[in-house]
């Protein structure tokens, strides 16, 4: 049994050139972190270490484009 949402099946979905999926691996983190913790205003400032940890233990959708 997955213990963490990163452990669980991933699925990916297409539509035209864009394709969403729920891999963890995918996702920009770096970016992420910058855009939510720079960004947002309901997670200013939180450190890198915990928004990785967020990740580790939901199920985040990426969205992405052309290829």
């Amino acid at each position: 049994m997955p213990t963490t949402a990163a452990e669980a099946r991933v699925s990916t979905w297409r539509r035209g050139d864009c394709e969403a999926s729920d891999d963890p691996a995918r996702l920009d983190l770096d970016r992420v972190h910058d855009w939510i913790g720079g960004q947002s205003y309901w997670a200013a400032g939180i450190p890198r270490e915990r928004l990785a940890l967020a990740v580790r233990h939901s199920l985040c959708l990426g969205l992405y484009r052309g290829g």
